[in-house]
């Protein structure tokens, strides 16, 4: 018989076996069977070192960076991350408050939490969704033909402010729309076939024009970037300047005088030519001038 120890587990909670690791371990126990899964134990862990597949305790730190990183891109909370991980929020919080090693498995768990990865409704920072459909918007393709393509909903993709600012959208938004960016970012100008092609695409262009928006070249990385890599596309025009090329493009794609002008906000004939003349449409001017007459002949 053996005269080592024999220790049952006193833990108040737990029910250690003999012939476990953990009854040798945390009670101490040195009777055979413990003895023997105990060294079966320490084999196992030392084979899985040599072969890096050990759950060992690894350094913390890029697990915490790229938790910096998720929220920084795309705003997700720490328990979100640890929810899309499958690890605890327990396990989380000690991350987050700088525990410096921790297990191969969380190291792994969390580094492998990506955009593509998260539940399709959590919601996400729209900057990447955004700035993905600005710049299409300079290639030719409006939001709407990027939004039908997508399958996403009008209602996920309304501006929140006059200057375009949309705030969070669901990450199967955001995948949705990336996936459209990625199949016509490098197409080239959008060439237009029918007349709601070229209307759209012209509507696109100005609204981009207007807006100073950056084309996809201009982004090393469009959700990283706190600004363009180069210069955008467009200089940024006034709102004047604006009117005035959207009467110009409208005149000249026939739309009638007092359609333009109730489009528009222009009170009177008058200062449409005017408008015309100033961009330097003085042959519109005059076009709008006959039409107008034949429209109010005709009423």
């Amino acid at each position: 018989m053996s005269d080592r120890p024999t220790r049952d587990c006193q833990c108040p909670r737990a029910n250690h076996q003999h012939g476990t690791n953990a009854a040798y371990t945390r009670d101490g126990c040195r009777c055979d069977p413990c003895r023997i899964a105990g060294m079966a134990y320490q084999k196992r862990y030392r084979l899985g070192v040599l072969r890096g597949t050990a759950n060992s305790l690894v350094d913390a730190a890029p697990a915490r960076e790229h938790i910096k990183k998720l929220g920084d891109l795309y705003g997700l909370t720490p328990g979100g991350i640890a929810g899309a991980a499958g690890i605890s929020r327990t396990v989380m919080t000690r991350l987050t408050r700088g525990q410096a090693r921790t297990t191969r498995a969380t190291r792994d768990a969390i580094l492998g939490v990506t955009i593509d990865t998260i539940p399709g409704t959590a919601f996400i920072r729209a900057r990447g969704t955004i700035r993905r459909i600005q710049a299409l918007a300079c290639l030719g393709w409006s939001m709407t033909y990027v939004r039908e393509r997508s399958g996403v909903h009008a209602q996920s993709l309304i501006w929140t402010d006059a200057a375009g600012e949309l705030h969070w959208v669901t990450a199967e938004t955001h995948r949705a729309i990336a996936k459209v960016y990625d199949d016509l970012a490098w197409k080239g100008q959008r060439v237009p076939v029918t007349a709601r092609e070229r209307q759209g695409v012209t509507w696109a262009h100005r609204t981009a024009q207007k807006n100073g928006w950056a084309p996809p070249a201009a982004w090393d990385d469009i959700d990283l970037d706190d600004r363009p890599a180069s210069t955008p596309a467009y200089k940024k025009i006034s709102d004047m300047e604006a009117r005035r090329q959207d009467a110009v493009d409208l005149i000249a794609g026939g739309y009638a005088p007092a359609t333009v002008m109730g489009r528009l906000g222009i009170r009177t004939l008058r200062d449409l030519k005017l408008m015309l003349a100033t961009a330097g449409r003085a042959d519109l001017a005059e076009e709008a001038t006959l039409a107008y007459q034949v429209w109010q002949d005709a009423a």
